[in-house]
């Protein structure tokens, strides 16, 4: 019994655990953050930028020197970069480029057209509420 069982326990935490992932990802966005840096492409890094993003449960903002420059809702989707970072979509434009996000602790990290910044581009942010 206790070697059907372990397996079993072993299945059952795994599928938690994936599925928690989105959840997670999802609720780790919301607050507020400040542009960090940009890097990758064909630009050059760009630091010192003030801009500020604001996410709640489903809608953002971005905020640039103090001017509301785009807003609308977001969605973090099931879809997933090459490492397993999740697919975000403003404003229901899933036929956009694509982008994905990555929350770890006070940092995000929104990849665009591509999961790298070899590829596309890299856009840093540090959480400030």
């Amino acid at each position: 019994m206790k070697r059907r069982l372990t397996p079993l326990v072993l299945v059952l935490t795994l599928l938690l655990s994936l599925s928690c992932k989105k959840e997670s990802t999802q609720n780790g966005i919301v607050g507020t953050w400040q542009h960090v840096t940009t890097i990758g492409g064909f630009q050059p890094t760009v630091t010192n930028l003030n801009l500020t993003l604001r996410f709640t449960k489903d809608k953002f903002e971005s905020e640039l020197d103090g001017k509301i420059v785009d807003n609308g809702t977001y969605e973090i989707t099931t879809e997933k970069s090459w490492d397993g970072d999740p697919r975000i979509v403003f404003n229901g434009k899933a036929d956009a480029f694509k982008q994905y996000v990555k929350v770890s602790g006070n940092k995000l990290i929104i990849f665009n057209n591509a999961p790298i910044a070899v590829d596309g581009t890299e856009i840093h942010y540090i959480k400030i509420k």
